[in-house]
Parts: C-alpha cells; structure tokens; sequence
C-alpha cells in the first residue's frame, strides 16, 4: 500500500534539461500587469452534428515584462464536453499572464448524440463520449500549434509551452500530452455506426485523427508538461516514458463525476447518467502508473485531497503549487519556494493511506496538510539507500523518518 507524505512547500532544483528561458523572473509571484486579445480565431472544425464549428481563445499577457521567449500556457474548460465556455477560466489567464506567461483560454468543440428522447448528459452509446473526448484532443492540440505559429507576435517560446484544464478539459489536457502515438488514438475515433434520432440519422466519419497526427506538415503539438485537476486518463499506460512530459495531478477520493480512481465518468451521479461512458482512470489510479515507472519529483507531483467533490478544495494554494511546479521546468537550476496560506484548511485532512478515513492532525501553524506525492520519489531513495546496507526494519524506518523531517525543515521557511 503506498504511503502519501503531507507537504507544506515545494523547493525542488534538479537539474535535467537545458534552458535558454530568462529566469531572473521566477514566474511564479504575480508581478505584472496584463492585457487580453479576445476572441482569437484559431481554427474551424465539423462537430458532432456536422456543422462546422469557429474555435476561439483569449490571449492573456504580460505587461513591461521585458521577456523576449514568454512560456506559454493553454487551459481548457470543463462541462462534460457538452457545456461550458472558456470566458469562466479568464481570471485564472489573467493569474498566470501576471506571473510572466501566455496564458490562453480555448473553446473546443462541444457535444456528442444522446439515446432519444433522452439528452445530455446521457450518451448514445460509448463511442460518442470517447469521440467528444478526440474532438477536443485534437482542438487542444490545434491551439497549440496555433501559438506556437505566433510566437513572435507574442513574444513567446516555442518550447516553454504548457496544457491544463478542468474536469472535461483535464481530461482533454492530458490526453493532448500523453496520447501521442497513433496507436493509441481509441478505435473510436474512427468512423462508426450510424446514430438514429427520432425520424433522422446521422453518419459518424473517421474524425480523422491519425491522419493529421501522422501528417508531417501539422507541426509540432508537443508541451512539456500538464496541469490536470480532477482529470483522467482512458488508458494509464499513455504515460509511459520517465523522460515524457512533465505532470501535476489533483483530484478528491470521492469525485462523483471523474473518478479518482477507475471508474466511468458520473459514476457517483443519480438516475444511471453513467450507463454507456467509459472506465477512465483519475489521479489515484495515474498515481499508480507513476509509480510503476518511478517518476521523479521534479517531473511528476501529485495532490489528492480526501474530500467527496468534483473541485478544488483550496484553489489559491494548489494554483500556487502548481505555478511552483512549472516554474521548475522552466527553470530547473532555480530554487523556487512558496509557503501555503496563513487560512485555516477544511478540517477534513488527508492520511498516509488512501483507502483510510483519515485524520484532523494540523501543523504547528493550524494548518491540515495536503497529500503531497511529489517527495515520494525522495523517500524511495533513500529506502533503497537503506536496502542496500541490509539494515534492520525498526532502525531503516526511524532513519527514513528522521531523513524525511530534516528535508521537511530544510524547504520550510520561517
């Protein structure tokens, strides 16, 4: 069973890649002023009916930031990949522009068939809620491509790019990240079976993603790294190269709409809404597929909270993590620190264990920890380090907690 360590702040500089980023600004403190470019067209596509679809963003940036190669970040909103609008995720754009990125908000397209007279969120069978899920993958990717095509009108990098999103967009952001060969592309994006509605139907044609991902004039749709909260994976294995894209997950134990664990999407929700959706693998499970591969916890931290809810229980300080974190891969050779917020955390605190109800222990400040995964790989090392010299169980496990309260006192500041 693996055992979760509560983190109080991050410092973490390992250095593994080369960087020409300008990192006398540590993007992670909001400094700057912004201003948005809005409704940028970025491309226009078929959706689910046929019709085809504009696909805009909002552009966020910084002001008198005096950066010549910005990193850039897209965010994907949630709803189902039925609802939603990417205007909700403006002032999170604006966060992040202020931190010293370009920071853009997509529309993608939105919508799948529903059994008749039933609609939304009801599914017609399967296949149109893993095809609603490409659509949006291939979106995701397109607005990539799009800004990477304008970096010098932004004044950005071209390498420094970043992918998140909420719930449906989680989703989308890491299936834009890690599903990136063309055999792993669901066999649902394929042409279908025809769907029938009332009197009409309707043909479902290869949406065409292997062609476009084989296609070697699309260019580069590649990030380093992804922000999910409370999304998930259709196979865990998509994450399957210790050198791949960076990756920070959060999610709740008891999401009822994205499992945390392996479950269908509205899986905890009324009147069998989950019937024909698909298993899809939340943080827990993708917390499992890390370990199987040994991420390291400068590519790969992860924050499950024991809460029963689809959303962020303390959204400023996981943004505020999760800003830590890809200023890391901006800038691997930086120590970068953050100190959580003075406010008291719901009471409801993660244990070392994720199947136990957990406890209400608080830090000397009044504050709940939050699962923290990210130094599991630091507490590995030295197991193995203690393995090695064939020590005995009662003293290698005191000296692993001695080990992991002095690194704990070394990254805390007064």
């Amino acid at each position: 069973m693996k055992r979760l360590l509560s983190v109080l702040l991050l410092s973490i500089s390992i250095p593994l890649h080369s960087t020409a980023q300008d990192c006398s600004v540590d993007f992670v403190a909001q400094r700057f002023r912004t201003t948005v470019e809005r409704n940028v067209e970025y491309t226009k596509a078929l959706n689910y009916r046929g019709v085809m679809d504009t696909l805009r963003m909002n552009v966020w940036k910084p002001v008198n930031d005096g950066l010549t190669e910005r990193p850039v970040i897209i965010f994907a909103h949630g709803g189902g990949f039925m609802g939603g609008h990417r205007n909700t995720l403006d002032s999170l754009c604006r966060t992040w522009a202020s931190r010293g990125y370009v920071a853009a908000t997509i529309s993608y397209r939105l919508g799948f068939f529903a059994p008749w007279p039933k609609r939304m969120p009801y599914t017609y069978d399967r296949a149109e809620v893993v095809r609603a899920a490409c659509r949006a993958t291939m979106d995701m990717r397109t607005a990539i491509r799009f800004l990477k095509g304008r970096a010098a009108k932004d004044r950005s990098s071209t390498e420094d790019f970043f992918v998140g999103g909420f719930s449906a967009g989680g989703i989308t952001a890491l299936h834009a990240t890690f599903m990136d060969k063309v055999e792993e592309i669901p066999v649902e994006c394929g042409e279908m079976g025809m769907v029938y509605e009332k009197l009409s139907s309707f043909q479902r044609p290869d949406l065409g993603v292997k062609k476009s991902e084989m296609d070697p004039s699309a260019g580069d749709a590649s990030v380093k790294a992804c922000l999910s909260f409370f999304g998930a994976l259709l196979d865990t294995k998509y994450v399957d190269d210790e050198d791949g894209p960076a990756l920070f997950t959060y999610h709740q134990v008891g999401d009822p709409v994205v499992g945390c664990g392996e479950q269908p999407a509205l899986w905890g929700l009324r009147l069998e809404m989950s019937t024909n959706y698909p298993k899809l693998h939340g943080a827990c499970d993708i917390d499992d597929r890390a370990d199987e591969l040994e991420l390291h916890a400068d590519r790969y931290q992860a924050y499950i909270h024991q809460g029963p809810d689809h959303a962020v229980h303390d959204g400023a300080t996981i943004d505020s993590l999760a800003a830590v974190f890809l200023a890391q891969q901006i800038c691997p050779r930086k120590t970068f620190s953050m100190t959580m917020p003075r406010k008291p955390l719901p009471n409801e605190v993660p244990s070392l264990h994720r199947d136990n109800p957990g406890t209400h222990a608080t830090d000397s400040a009044g504050r709940p920890p939050i699962v923290g995964i990210g130094e599991r790989w630091l507490r590995r090392t030295i197991e193995k380090q203690l393995e090695a010299k064939q020590m005995e169980d009662g003293i290698g496990n005191a000296l692993i907690q001695e080990a992991m309260r002095r690194w704990t006192e070394s990254i805390v500041e007064p």
